[in-house]
């Protein structure tokens, strides 16, 4: 976000909705006990869930616009961290 609080980019990626999942879900939802924070994590879920590629097994890295997935790359840093933040073998 710039001073205005404009967006500088419509690029959003997998690793910063896991992080902040767990952080939103596991840490500050427990400890606070304010519904908000799950609210939060549950967004940042829909969008690790929209990454899924159920076929390959395995997430896609992100969106260049924020609306198509980038389907050009995939990392083995996505896959690890995102196991470990959802531990969900589903995924």
């Amino acid at each position: 976000m710039d001073s205005k609080n404009n967006r500088l980019s419509l690029m959003k990626l997998i690793e910063h909705n896991v992080d902040v999942y767990g952080l939103f879900t596991n840490l500050l939802a427990p400890l606070t006990r304010d519904a908000q924070w799950t609210r939060n994590g549950q967004h940042a879920l829909e969008f690790i869930q929209r990454l899924w590629n159920a076929q390959g097994g395995f997430f896609y890295t992100g969106s260049s616009d924020g609306n198509t997935i980038d389907t050009a790359v995939v990392l083995e840093e996505v896959q690890s961290e995102s196991y470990l933040a959802l531990l969900d073998r589903r995924l």
